[in-house]
């Protein structure tokens, strides 16, 4: 046993020694700004609302402002020119489609609400494919949440999905909730 267990540290001491090596021999140091230039890559994205649903916004806050900004209908073309004036290639784009299942929001027309929505980001991210990557969204705890990861991934094309757990009211505790976001994932 105890010579398992030097062999093991030894085993371990030469792959810590390999792999430092290697890290150490690399062919273009990471701190050649060259080679930066090349693999710096930026996680940003920005939500994207219609008309519809940036009155919405400013029916349930009482104002047309939020933290400073405007609340209106946001297009590719808005997030385009946003996106060359900070230099950037591409942004992940999210529908808020989700908002539209918050029990508190929701109307008689849910479903074909949150379609619209998830529609109007499929319809934005179409003008610039290149440089608009879409995320639609739906409130995984509704009865039609399958079917709209089904229609957004099948028929929009849109390769994201965007969860909202707080809007949506998810309580990962509760197991009838937890069952839904478990089915959800599967089908994902």
């Amino acid at each position: 046993m105890k010579l398992l267990k030097k062999a093991t540290i030894w085993a371990i001491v030469i792959a810590l020694s390999v792999a430092l090596a290697a890290c150490n021999h690399a062919e273009e140091p990471a701190n050649n700004p060259s080679v930066a230039e090349k693999t710096i890559h930026t996680d940003y994205h920005m939500h994207i609302q219609s008309k519809q649903m940036a009155d919405i916004f400013i029916a349930i806050l009482g104002s047309d402002e939020l933290s400073g900004n405007q609340l209106e209908e946001s297009s590719a073309e808005t997030i385009i020119e946003l996106l060359d004036e900070a230099g950037m290639d591409r942004a992940f784009i999210i529908s808020v489609a989700y908002i539209s299942g918050n029990d508190l929001i929701a109307g008689p027309d849910e479903y074909n609400d949150v379609k619209k929505e998830n529609n109007y980001l499929a319809i934005q991210c179409a003008r610039y494919p290149e440089r608009l990557i879409g995320f639609f969204s739906v409130n995984p705890l509704k009865e039609y949440a399958a079917e709209e990861v089904d229609r957004c991934y099948d028929e929009l094309k849109l390769p994201g999905l965007k969860l909202h757990f707080a809007n949506s009211n998810v309580d990962l505790t509760n197991p009838e909730p937890l069952a839904k976001i478990q089915n959800l994932f599967a089908l994902c």
